[in-house]
């Protein structure tokens, strides 16, 4: 068996296409799961900041009604009619 020729040669060559194309996979693979974790990770914040929202706008809503009660309450003060 000869290490030389055509044959050899077409060897190698099929070896660095395997070698390349698992390279490559391994990379897009790698790729993928960043982009996923990267998406996960967004789709936390992002629900997290809803969540945040929602609770200032509770919070402004309730301030509201506890400012309209207040001024609704106020009662005249009698030494303040003239």
């Amino acid at each position: 068996m000869s290490t030389s020729g055509p044959q050899w040669k077409l060897g190698t060559e099929l070896m660095k296409a395997r070698t390349s194309t698992c390279k490559d996979l391994i990379a897009r693979l790698s790729e993928e799961e960043e982009l996923i974790s990267l998406k996960t990770l967004l789709g936390h914040r992002l629900e997290s900041a809803k969540k945040r929202f929602e609770a200032m706008k509770s919070e402004k809503e309730l301030a509201a009604l506890l400012l309209q009660d207040q001024t609704n309450n106020i009662a005249p003060n009698p030494l303040m009619v003239g």
